[in-house]
């Protein structure tokens, strides 16, 4: 039968999981379910590595593990290239122009235009 995950690892899954866990608390203020499950589903990859490697004790070699962290950095690497370079090139989106270049309006215009929630363009 499966072995138990170890206290250790239960705590370091929440401790990594709760930025999902708190978000998830926080919908419940949404008006729209349909609204309140798209933000779900989009930051639901927060919890992925948490219990995958934590919690359930995921076998990996150190070489697999460099290279998911591998990949990981490269592809947070050009998504910051293509967000970033599009904010030098045209400006923050106007409907965040009266905004200035504040983080609301950065962070805002990087999500319109990578698609991908604006808390990575921190």
């Amino acid at each position: 039968h499966p072995r138990r995950p170890s206290p250790s690892r239960i705590r370091w899954t929440l401790l990594f999981g709760a930025g999902f866990l708190l978000m998830l608390l926080d919908l419940i203020r949404a008006t729209e379910l349909a609204v309140a499950w798209a933000i779900v589903e989009r930051g639901a990859a927060l919890l992925l590595l948490p219990v995958g490697f934590l919690a359930l004790g995921a076998p990996v070699d150190l070489r697999t593990r460099q290279q998911a962290i591998d990949v990981f950095s490269v592809s947070a690497l050009l998504l910051g290239l293509f967000g970033y370079g599009h904010l030098i090139w045209s400006g923050p989106s106007p409907q965040f122009a009266d905004h200035g270049l504040d983080a609301y309006a950065l962070r805002n215009s990087f999500a319109l235009y990578t698609g991908v929630h604006g808390t990575y363009a921190a």
